[in-house]
């Protein structure tokens, strides 16, 4: 049993590389010595195993992958508190953070366009 697991596992690393590809996320070596990850397909990974345990977290998952471009933005609470995991972010994200997210990006592009006016 836990030889098919690791076959299973391994498939799945393989395909989701193949989509991670597809979708045009770039397979990079981390520049941390410490972490040779790529981050942004460690986090992909990270959210869509999240979401194959929980049916609600499918959608966010797939919205905040699709926007892997500012993956950052969205996972900075993450990456700085250490009591707040990817389970929550997504939760936020049905939420109604994404719609909040949006909201500051917006008014952070109008208050740099005033600062160059």
């Amino acid at each position: 049993m836990s030889k098919a697991i690791e076959v299973f596992d391994a498939e799945m690393n393989e395909m989701l590389d193949h989509v991670f590809d597809l979708i045009g996320i770039p397979n990079e070596e981390s520049s941390d010595k410490y972490d040779r990850l790529n981050w942004t397909r460690n986090v992909c990974t990270n959210l869509i195993e999240i979401a194959t345990k929980n049916e609600k977290y499918i959608e966010p998952a797939i919205e905040l992958i699709s926007d892997w471009g500012n993956l950052e933005d969205y996972t900075s609470k993450v990456e700085t508190h250490d009591w707040f995991r990817y389970y929550q972010l997504l939760d936020e994200h049905i939420t109604g953070y994404k719609k909040w997210h949006e909201k500051q990006l917006v008014k952070e592009k109008g208050k740099g366009k005033s600062k160059t006016a």
